[in-house]
């Protein structure tokens, strides 16, 4: 959702009334005066809020929770708010100030330290979050919350062996986050000079999730760069049975070894998957990009695909084919097929985020293996 003004005066409605309970449940002995002069003051301290005047809501705050330590959580809250609009300072001031104050209880100061380290994260200070998250788990192992916060700062950090380690230490039982945090140590190997160790990794990575495409690609790429070509094929050709969705992020490296035999890896994998859209398309690609088009006219003609993307795809290649056998086209069809991409693009399935390069951890949403290929 996105953050707006309304948003911060519902969650303060919901303050509100808390407060005003939390002042009807309050001794008697604290005197009905001090309790309704801490009130109104709480009141202007919203109002400076809707009104933009955050360094005086702020002041206000702070005097409020010296006089009142119950309204800490009303305070923290703010502090996220701030985060959320992308005041980060002030989200790290009010969060920090909050936990300089004494006798806070265990379970408070957990959700302070948490509120600083994801500050920290989303203001791009990925080690300073760790040492936050760092210490959640070191005062509660069991914490799984704190656990995957941390794997994440290392993970941004490229901290790629602390990051693993974390999975492990704290039995977060993720195989594909850690298969792919294999594959991002071997690619460190390899790019130091070490290709063995490198193809270590990624074989690591296959045998802890056989079904990482990415670890197949990176230990084809390292075979091929050894001279390892028939080695390399085989890998390649067995992610690519695994998972024919991805074809298109390996196809150069395929068209690469095959050399001009290309054309029978794509016959054999349609035969196995005729209904693949991802592997007929690729395959018109390069068919496209090598001038034999015309080779595949009867794969286009009885091609037939019900998504729309799929539809509008096929379409462009049928015309693309029309206009290779008569050499003409009208304006209007090279129109249609400037604005249509011959390459698929990858999309997030949990949060939308689109992009032509294949993503194995979403950009947007941070999550693993989240990528769908569309087309159109």
């Amino acid at each position: 959702m996105t953050f707006t003004y309304l948003n911060l005066s519902y969650f303060l409605v919901g303050a509100v009334c808390g407060v005003i309970l939390s002042f009807a449940a309050k001794p008697k002995s604290k005197s009905a005066k001090k309790s309704h002069d801490d009130f109104l003051k709480y009141i202007q301290s919203i109002n400076y809020i809707i009104d933009n005047e955050t360094d005086r809501a702020i002041d206000e705050l702070t005097n409020l929770v010296k006089l009142n330590p119950e309204l800490i959580e009303i305070y923290l809250a703010i502090g996220n708010l701030f985060r959320i609009r992308g005041e980060l300072n002030r989200a790290l001031i009010v969060h920090k100030s909050l936990l300089a104050k004494p006798h806070i209880d265990r379970k408070l100061k957990r959700e302070i330290i948490l509120a600083i380290g994801i500050d920290y994260d989303k203001a791009g200070f990925h080690q300073k979050a760790a040492d936050n998250f760092k210490q959640l788990v070191q005062m509660d192992r069991s914490d799984k919350d704190a656990a995957s916060f941390l794997k994440e700062a290392y993970e941004k950090n490229h901290e790629w062996t602390k990051a693993l380690d974390v999975l492990k230490n704290f039995d977060l039982k993720r195989k594909n986050e850690e298969s792919h945090i294999l594959v991002a140590i071997g690619k460190e190997r390899r790019s130091n000079g070490d290709n063995q160790s490198a193809k270590s990794f990624f074989k690591k990575a296959i045998k802890t999730d056989s079904d990482c495409f990415e670890a197949y690609y990176e230990l084809a790429r390292s075979e091929y760069e050894e001279g390892n070509k028939e080695n390399a094929f085989n890998i390649i050709k067995k992610a690519v049975e695994k998972n024919h969705r991805f074809v298109s992020v390996v196809s150069d490296l395929i068209v690469e070894m095959l050399e001009g035999n290309y054309l029978e890896f794509y016959k054999s994998m349609l035969s196995k998957f005729p209904k693949s859209p991802e592997l007929l398309f690729d395959f018109l690609y390069h068919l496209s990009k090598n001038d034999q088009l015309v080779l595949a006219e009867n794969i286009i003609k009885s091609a037939d695909f019900s998504g729309e993307g799929e539809k509008l795809l096929l379409e462009y290649w049928r015309c693309r084919l029309d206009m290779e056998k008569n050499l003409i086209g009208s304006k209007a069809i090279r129109q249609f097929l400037d604005k249509v991409n011959e390459k698929p693009k990858f999309r997030c399935e949990y949060c939308g985020f689109v992009q032509k390069e294949i993503f194995w951890k979403c950009p947007q949403c941070r999550k693993w293996d989240t990528s769908e290929v569309i087309f159109g």
